[in-house]
């Protein structure tokens, strides 16, 4: 994305992610799904059972100005990920 940014000479800032709204929880079941962990270990927790810093609720960003600018849009969350699956171990750090 960053290259596709100096070729095409854009500024300004832009938020960079995929296009679905997912919770730590849905993408840790979806993390866990496809490297095929055991799902039952994931406890969902709500952001006020923690003893923390007050939080936004919603965190996401509109990836709106990247997909026009860029001419792109970004792969699923699933793809992403099983990407990851198909790395050779090799190449992982």
């Amino acid at each position: 994305v960053i290259w596709h940014c100096v070729y095409k000479r854009l500024t300004g800032l832009y938020n960079i992610g995929g296009a679905q709204r997912l919770n730590l929880f849905a993408l840790s079941q979806t993390a866990a799904a496809i490297f095929r962990l055991d799902p039952s270990m994931l406890i969902p927790i709500s952001i006020h059972d923690i003893n923390a810093a007050p939080r936004a609720a919603d965190t996401s960003f509109s990836t709106a100005k990247m997909t026009r600018d860029l001419s792109f849009s970004t792969e699923t969350v699933q793809a992403g990920i099983g990407r990851m699956v198909s790395v050779p171990a090799s190449t992982k750090l």
